[in-house]
């Protein structure tokens, strides 16, 4: 054979976002008639990744309490830039621009009396977004006990990349802080942070995260920034993603577990696998109940219908818990 390079031009189609090896080449050399036999060379492995399709949301639920001290949303604590907060009587340190004299003059009892109007101080927002990539599971429930994972429709991990994204952007945009933790990928942390760069070192590590398999038992929750609000996207087909959400949950975090699995599908699918997947879909509403017990907001993803789209449920994590029916 002429020795020499060819130029070869592949088409494949990609169905999932993320990581793929689009082309693996292995070789050996074999002699005349096969008198020499050569081992097997190390593989040649080519990989592409497909970015994460993600859309800002426009409704973005916030942590209970707000630390920041610049920002886009109005704290709980007095300064400036906010929205009114309240008449308060003048204190040292007080604007003299701030003084209320209608107020003065309705509430002042003496001379001397005066009141100040008080505005809400600005601050930024601190998410984590936690994503479970211990399985990729499809729409057809006669794959899920396959290791190659989804070959057609939309994958758990195609949904919970997209989200995370989603998230992320929404959060960033917004000059929030973002952080991010897989939870069956110890390497894969990022810390919370701000800004363009940010977000595309936070996408870069979704698009990155891969179905691994791997079901370590973790003694303690990863760390998060205090009072951060932390969005737990999982399956929730096994404990370990919950049992972290009810550990940040009881520590004083605000947790948003957000389901992103697939709408099942049936077809090919046989008698035992179908009864399998009741109970497999039994216990995993357990444990969602069991979330929403200890305190942690479920979110589903995925839009099964026109009636209840994803914006509306991220509204109604938006108002005040007392507000929502």
């Amino acid at each position: 054979m002429a020795a020499g390079s060819r130029p070869v031009t592949l088409r494949l189609p990609l169905l999932h976002s993320g990581q793929h090896e689009v082309l693996r080449v292995e070789h050996r050399l074999i002699g005349v008639d096969g008198a020499v036999l050569g081992r097997p060379q190390h593989p040649l492995s080519v990989r592409r990744i497909v970015p994460v399709p993600y859309t800002a949301p426009a409704h973005l639920p916030l942590p209970r309490r707000l630390r920041g001290l610049t920002g886009t949303h109005d704290s709980s604590r007095p300064g400036d830039g906010g929205d009114f907060r309240d008449v308060h009587p003048f204190a040292p340190g007080d604007r003299l621009r701030r003084i209320d004299w209608k107020a003065t003059a309705r509430r002042g009892r003496f001379a001397g009396d005066l009141y100040v109007r008080r505005t809400a101080a600005t601050s930024d927002a601190t998410v984590v977004v936690v994503l479970d990539s211990g399985d990729d599971l499809g729409e057809q429930v006669a794959s899920w006990s396959r290791s190659a994972g989804a070959t057609t429709g939309t994958s758990s991990l195609d949904i919970a990349r997209e989200a995370a994204g989603s998230l992320a952007a929404g959060y960033v945009r917004a000059g929030d802080r973002v952080g991010f933790h897989d939870l069956a990928g110890a390497a894969r942390m990022i810390a919370a942070g701000g800004g363009q760069r940010h977000l595309w070192r936070l996408l870069r590590a979704i698009e990155l995260t891969g179905p691994s398999g791997v079901r370590s038992r973790r003694r303690r929750p990863p760390v998060v920034p205090a009072d951060a609000l932390v969005y737990v996207l999982s399956t929730f087909l096994d404990e370990e993603a919950s049992r972290m959400a009810e550990l940040w949950s009881a520590a004083g975090h605000r947790v948003i577990a957000v389901d992103v699995l697939p709408t099942p599908r049936f077809t090919g699918a046989s008698r035992a696998e179908r009864l399998a997947h009741r109970i497999v879909i039994m216990n995993r509403g357990d444990r969602i109940r069991s979330l929403q017990a200890q305190g942690v907001e479920v979110l589903r993803w995925q839009d099964d219908g026109p009636a209840d789209p994803r914006e509306a449920r991220l509204r109604a994590l938006c108002r005040p818990l007392r507000d929502r029916r």
